[in-house]
């Protein structure tokens, strides 16, 4: 019976019974559901397992272990085998990995060297939180890596020139960065050890789109919004609202509002202190294509938030339709949900070209 049902709605269903979720133990529990569901029959195993290798996320378990987050089959996975075993022992599914988390925030100090990405040969998109990269010049290169995001890493100047050199990450598009960290040990050093990187010429030609953080800004460059690809500045709930959004030099072109967590009391909080800025941004003049990316909880017809946050929203939407800045909404920060926007400026920039 289930092997007369078309793949694509196998996968409605799978993501109905086992929704992804944004957290490192939540999505455990999802592979583990997805992976009963193999179970069933050759026909469901056939068309949920690429979707099973498609994502690989190592979080409070070492690197060391990550083949208990990477194969199919539960029967056959030991927690104590290194990533270099288990690609001897079923190296038919590395190359299945297509995008690849690696998240130290609950283990300080989680060292990425080379081996552990040059075995996803097929690696599309790489996550890189709260850890170390100890890379050098000799690192293969990771052709079909179109997305890179980087996240209070230690990663030396040497480091970064080598990651986005053209000969290791030559098809690079869409570039995140976010506190770099050069110091020699972890991360409660002096804010001095943390930097913003130089992005040499030849990677600005490759970019699509480059994405840079409001924590980062004391740090801005003046000529980063002047850059020839479209840079986007994210701004998240735990940002303190800031005086200007501008830099030294000129405004940001495209702002991203993160997910704004808690209570409806806390979000009615965070727009009462955003708001100003956030007019100002829209109604400041400047050339060329604008885009405001919102998170879709802030929605005028979400009846969860306050009443002065719906209206407040009304008064941003309205402004933004004055000033002919974009709208976009984003349901969910998860990869491809940050492809579909990245396209989005992508068409942006060469229709304003």
């Amino acid at each position: 019976m289930l092997d007369r049902l078309p793949a694509e709605l196998i996968l409605e269903l799978a993501a109905l019974v086992a929704p992804r979720r944004e957290s490192h133990v939540a999505w455990l529990a999802w592979r583990s559901r997805i992976l009963r569901l193999c179970l069933v029959c050759r026909y469901l195993r056939s068309v949920l397992e690429p979707v099973v290798w498609e994502t690989v996320w190592a979080g409070e378990i070492e690197l060391a272990r990550i083949a208990q987050c990477a194969r199919v089959s539960s029967e056959t996975a030991c927690p104590h085998e290194t990533c270099a075993c288990v690609a001897r022992q079923d190296g038919a599914g590395w190359h299945r990995v297509k995008r690849l988390r690696l998240d130290g925030r609950f283990q300080e100090g989680l060292v990425v060297g080379p081996a552990d990405i040059e075995v996803y040969s097929q690696l599309e998109s790489l996550e890189v939180d709260n850890c170390r990269l100890s890379l050098t010049a000799s690192l293969s290169p990771i052709h079909h890596l179109t997305s890179l995001w980087l996240d209070t890493i230690n990663i030396t100047h040497v480091q970064w020139e080598v990651l986005t050199s053209d000969h290791v990450t030559p098809n690079l598009r869409y570039l995140s960065v976010r506190r770099l960290h050069s110091g020699a040990v972890g991360f409660t050093q002096a804010e001095t050890a943390f930097y913003f990187p130089h992005f040499a010429p030849d990677l600005v030609q490759r970019l699509g789109v480059l994405q840079v953080d409001l924590t980062d800004r004391p740090l801005f460059p003046p000529d980063l919004f002047t850059l020839e690809c479209p840079v986007v500045l994210t701004w998240r709930c735990w940002h303190a609202a800031p005086s200007s959004l501008a830099a030294v030099s000129r405004h940001p072109r495209h702002l991203v509002i993160g997910h704004v967590y808690g209570n409806p009391a806390q979000s009615k909080q965070w727009f009462v202190n955003s708001e100003q800025r956030l007019v100002e941004w829209v109604k400041y003049r400047s050339p060329g294509a604008r885009t405001l990316i919102l998170p879709a909880g802030l929605s005028p017809y979400n009846r969860a938030n306050d009443p002065y946050v719906r209206l407040g929203i009304q008064h941003l939407l309205a402004e933004c339709a004055k000033n002919r800045v974009l709208v976009e909404w984003h349901h969910q920060e998860n990869w491809q949900e940050e492809y579909r926007l990245h396209r989005v400026l992508e068409e942006r920039r060469f229709a304003s070209a």
